[in-house]
């Protein structure tokens, strides 16, 4: 390899560590507690608590059919989902992974940065929320974890 070569090479990995240093410095962790009430249509609206800067409301609104698996009590199905805090909305898209017979249900959120408000406009990331139907089975309870990643370089404060 010749000189040239090697100071390019050196060049371009310090590019990259250093975008990939910008991205780190501009995401948060988030982590909190949400209830949810299905309303037995296509809404359910609640709370996240615990969360710091993330505490607001709540809504998802489902769409379409909910879609079998190769295991027979599992079906996974899709909402939008929108959390409105002090700092503006946070919006995305659910993907349900939901077991029939213990009601439980793993949820992965995809942050749509074209539709935050505030400091989430331009936002990126995953949302995980781990649920546990109650009896009921119209109160919905998750712990939520995952990280957010601002568009600015301050945003995330």
């Amino acid at each position: 390899m010749n000189r040239i070569t090697r100071i390019l090479l050196v060049v371009l990995g310090l590019v990259v560590l250093e975008q990939a240093a910008s991205a780190e410095g501009r995401c948060k962790e988030a982590r909190g507690n949400v209830v949810e009430v299905f309303d037995g249509k296509s809404t359910a609206t609640g709370t996240l608590t615990n969360g710091g800067w993330l505490d607001g409301t709540t809504v998802a609104v489902f769409y379409g059919p909910g879609y079998s698996t190769p295991d027979p009590k599992e079906v996974t199905f899709a909402s939008t989902f929108t959390l409105t805090t002090r700092h503006g909305q946070l919006k995305g898209t659910r993907i349900y992974l939901y077991d029939i017979v213990t009601g439980q249900s793993t949820i992965m959120m995809k942050i749509d940065p074209a539709g935050g408000t505030g400091i989430f406009t331009g936002a990126t990331g995953l949302l995980f929320f781990n649920e546990l139907e109650n009896t009921m089975q119209t109160t919905f309870y998750a712990t939520v974890g995952g990280q957010v990643c601002f568009a600015g370089q301050n945003d995330n404060d």
